[in-house]
């Protein structure tokens, strides 16, 4: 079941933190990139964290979804998005093992 619910999970790559941040508001507001999520992410969004511990390179933010339909959707809308690529965001699939979407999925 943990393995099943892993596939609603996302994880960000290159987002930088700070000292005393708020992941989920930081996260939430990269989300507004999705137009007709802008009244219900807080809906869309179940959790949200960073992986370990403090250092100087940024660390993973894992966002778990409340359906898998979200982070699909998230993940072909961020494909080559402009403020991802100024930022130099990646998402990647939040567990490895799991089988993940194909190229042609995501397009």
């Amino acid at each position: 079941m943990e393995r099943y619910r892993k596939r609603w999970n996302l994880r960000l790559n290159g987002l930088k933190g700070k000292q005393d941040e708020n992941t989920r508001e930081l996260t939430v507001d990269l989300l507004k990139i999705v137009p007709h999520w802008k009244d219900k992410i807080d809906w869309i969004l179940d959790t949200v964290h960073r992986r370990g511990k403090s250092t100087d390179h940024p660390r993973q933010i894992i966002m778990q979804f409340t359906a898998r339909i979200y982070r699909d959707e998230l993940w072909r809308v961020t494909k080559g998005h402009p403020i991802c690529m100024d930022l130099n965001l990646r998402f990647a699939e939040g567990v490895v093992g799991v089988p993940t979407l194909t190229l042609t999925d995501r397009e």
